[in-house]
């Protein structure tokens, strides 16, 4: 099922072809021990991102899973990132 498979990639939905598109900013959260989504997805996502020269925010969870992160930089990275960019629009 190859197009249920790409329906569910981020990368997708990122223009490859248009570097003038307008790519929203994104934080990207990612657990380096997620048991459901690799890790290296997240980090093939903020290489396609950047090459869109989109602003990206990627922080790793060291030993974090999938969610649940009890990590305090989350919540704080989480506030300046939205202050940065709601602040912006």
């Amino acid at each position: 099922h190859p197009h249920k498979v790409a329906r569910a990639n981020p990368i997708t939905y990122i223009p490859q072809d248009d570097i003038t598109a307008d790519v929203p900013p994104f934080l990207i959260v990612h657990g380096d021990q997620d048991p459901l989504v690799p890790y290296g997805q997240s980090l093939l996502l903020v290489e396609a991102l950047e090459k869109m020269a989109a602003d990206v925010t990627f922080y790793t969870v060291q030993g974090g899973g999938h969610g649940g992160f009890t990590d305090p930089a989350v919540p704080k990275l989480t506030a300046e990132f939205l202050t940065k960019h709601l602040r912006a629009a």
